[in-house]
């Protein structure tokens, strides 16, 4: 992916465009322009965040959907409440699990003193269980309008596509309720995505009732 990021840089920066990318490159931040490196690294990003993303958490909802056949013909039922479904999937069994971030200064929390310069993980999916911000946290209920998740990050942190992914999931789940409203899962254990930071299955196999 870095390798294709820094052709396709190099291509619209020999040719630009009316794109996205091209004005990546041409953009200016006080007087300066971006390093084809950060262009390069804006880039992979937009593509991890567009594809992997979106595809690994549209699975989990599908996984959360068949697992939780009440929630599921609840949406049936009544699609409006597939927004809610989503935020609670968002928090419940996100694909966003944790990444890795770098301390630029001390900071202590719960009485544990972190040191500039110390790597760290920001484990979402348990902070997304800690029963100090939800109760029954382990309990999938779409009901729940789950509020201060972290299922697209949070603070400077966020993620940039979290409108667009929540729009998407809805409009295809939209549409698949009302062609397939009852489905249950083929494989009782799924093989998983190899990632540090996302969780997603490598394929949800679906299949409706006989």
């Amino acid at each position: 992916m870095a390798d294709y990021a820094e052709k396709l840089v190099a291509a619209r920066k020999a040719n630009p465009g009316d794109d996205l990318l091209s004005n990546f490159i041409t953009a200016e931040i006080d007087g300066e322009k971006l390093l084809d490196k950060e262009v390069q690294l804006t880039v992979t990003t937009l593509i991890m965040a567009g594809i992997e993303s979106l595809s690994g958490f549209m699975a989990m909802f599908g996984l959360n959907l068949a697992d939780y056949p009440e929630a599921r013909q609840a949406l049936v039922a009544d699609p409006s409440l597939i927004p809610d479904a989503i935020e609670e999937s968002l928090r419940f069994n996100t694909s966003a699990q944790r990444f890795k971030r770098t301390l630029t200064r001390d900071v202590e929390l719960h009485g544990q003193v972190m040191r500039a310069g110390d790597a760290v993980i920001l484990a979402y999916g348990s902070a997304n269980r800690d029963e100090r911000m939800f109760d029954n946290p382990d309990v999938y209920d779409i009901a729940r309008r789950a509020k201060r998740h972290l299922g697209f990050g949070g603070g400077v942190h966020a993620c940039l596509g979290s409108m667009i992914g929540r729009l998407a999931t809805q409009i295809a789940y939209e549409e698949l309720l009302k062609v397939v409203p009852e489905f249950t899962r083929v494989d009782p254990t799924l093989d998983w995505v190899s990632s540090s930071n996302f969780r997603s299955p490598k394929a949800l196999r679906l299949a409706r009732p006989a």
